[in-house]
């Protein structure tokens, strides 16, 4: 396969942050998510374009910058402190504070409150494992911070990597939303693409290795380099050896549950060989696993209706890889390349489950799921699309049959919406199922608060429209 000359490595949330300093008042902004996403390269990228100056400092690899945040915690203070420790500072104007690995420096997340307040300088913080920091001891800067998440890159910047123009992948989206089927040689090519991508993964550094080299040899290095700094983190931010014992063993269990069949539901009796272990040994420790970005909770829902949070079984789930290149690492080098060549002896379906799970946490989706083991069928993915309630059926095989999706309306659920994920051209069944390739859900809108429907107020406005109705009977006095 021919590889385009390899781009900048462009990410949506370029764009993002462009609509943060643009708005009025805005506050101090915090970037979640894992290790290795390109949270760093992103925000500096963006200061040296849009600020006088980047003034970065990163609390894991300048460990000294957090005395400046430690004790007096008053704007001036701090930024007397950094006048004093960062070279060559003049003035605080028009530069924009980077923050790196914030969790890092309790003082410092806490010192958000005033600084944002002072509001001498914009502020940017990020950290790969704030999702285990804040709501501990005094890290209290809610109200003055505005929060975002940043996830590995989806499909369409990994397009973007190789060279793909915005107005291709555009149309490929288009083409998508419209149930536009693709020309038989272009789909070809794309599940291609696809399917390199979920062997890849989104981290930025892997992506840019096969971009340069088209060689899958020189990302699976970099995939194991970054599993290392995995468990590195594991053991730095793991609070007790028994913690990061039991954080470990969950991580190393996934790939093995995820390829006991596809749509397995998580067992704590396969992560420890010890019995009686369960839900209170390990429930924490696959928590530390979501909050650090690691992994997707894809919960069990007893009925198919909204709020779908409300409707969930907890004791049933799923756990996805976040990353899908992560996972094909963990599972050995040779998958990835049985995954490309399309070879069905290896277990496609957890892979490209894991894969549509994560394209709709980039999106904006929750995961959840639905099963009824009475009429043996399981709908992979519930998700509320634009307002309707879709199911999603994924398949790695090439049958078209969506049996499950089928069975729903005899099982007495609804669902607006019957999407099949599986290796096929867009096509709508006489059953009214949507069927779609791999990369379909790649390309569904962006979840956004829905709107309600707008209302003309304009006579409330108006003095002179009297805002009560009396009748002729009541202004004489002779109603009643």
């Amino acid at each position: 396969m021919l590889i385009t000359q390899s781009r900048s490595m462009e990410r949506k949330i370029d764009g993002t942050l462009a609509e943060w300093k643009a708005r009025q008042g805005h506050k101090a902004l915090m970037i979640r998510g894992p290790r290795q996403i390109g949270k760093s390269y992103s925000i500096r990228k963006f200061g040296e374009k849009n600020y006088r100056r980047v003034l970065e400092i990163n609390f894991e690899d300048e460990p000294r910058f957090r005395t400046v945040f430690a004790d007096d915690l008053s704007a001036d203070k701090i930024f007397l402190s950094l006048s004093y420790v960062l070279e060559d500072i003049d003035s605080f104007e028009g530069c924009l504070l980077f923050l790196d690995e914030i969790q890092a420096c309790e003082g410092a997340i806490s010192a958000l409150k005033p600084l944002t307040i002072d509001g001498r300088c914009d502020i940017i913080c990020s950290g790969s494992q704030l999702g285990n920091t804040i709501g501990v001891s005094r890290l209290t800067p809610l109200g003055y911070v505005e929060t975002m998440r940043m996830e590995p890159m989806d499909f369409e910047e990994f397009l973007w990597a190789l060279g793909f123009s915005h107005s291709r992948t555009a149309q490929i989206g288009e083409c998508i939303r419209s149930m536009t089927p693709f020309d038989r040689p272009i789909l070809r090519k794309l599940n291609d693409l696809y399917l390199r991508y979920v062997t890849i993964g989104g981290m930025p550094e892997a992506v840019k290795a096969f971009a340069d080299s088209g060689l899958y040899s020189e990302s699976y290095q970099v995939q194991t380099s970054i599993i290392t700094l995995l468990k590195e983190d594991i053991l730095r931010y793991g609070e007790s050896p028994t913690d990061k014992d039991r954080i470990s063993q969950c991580l190393k269990s996934i790939p093995e549950q995820l390829s006991r069949e596809s749509g397995s539901t998580f067992r704590y009796s396969d992560v420890s060989l010890k019995s009686g272990y369960g839900r209170r040994e390990f429930g924490p420790a696959l928590s530390w696993l979501e909050n650090a970005g690691v992994i997707i909770l894809c919960r069990n829902l007893e009925e198919i209706s909204e709020p779908f949070r409300t409707k969930t079984d907890g004791n049933l789930f799923k756990v996805y890889m976040r990353d899908t290149g992560i996972l094909t690492s963990m599972l050995g080098p040779a998958i990835g390349k049985g995954l490309i060549d399309g070879d069905y002896k290896i277990n496609n379906g957890a892979l490209i489950e894991d894969a549509v799970s994560s394209a709709l946490i980039k999106k904006g989706y929750g995961t959840f799921y639905y099963s009824n083991p009475a009429k043996r069928m399981e709908i992979d993915f519930v998700v509320n699309l634009n307002g309707k309630i879709a199911a999603i059926e994924v398949k790695s095989g090439r049958k078209k049959s969506a049996r499950s999706l089928n069975k729903l309306a005899e099982s007495g659920q609804h669902a607006d919406i019957l999407i099949k994920v599986s290796d096929s051209n867009l096509s709508i069944d006489e059953n009214g199922v949507y069927h779609m390739p791999f990369f379909g859900p790649s390309f569904f809108d962006e979840c956004h608060p829905l709107e309600p429907s707008k209302s003309d107020y304009s006579d409330l406005l108006d003095d002179s429209i009297p805002l009560t109705k009396v009748s002729r009977k009541e202004a004489d006095g002779t109603s009643g």
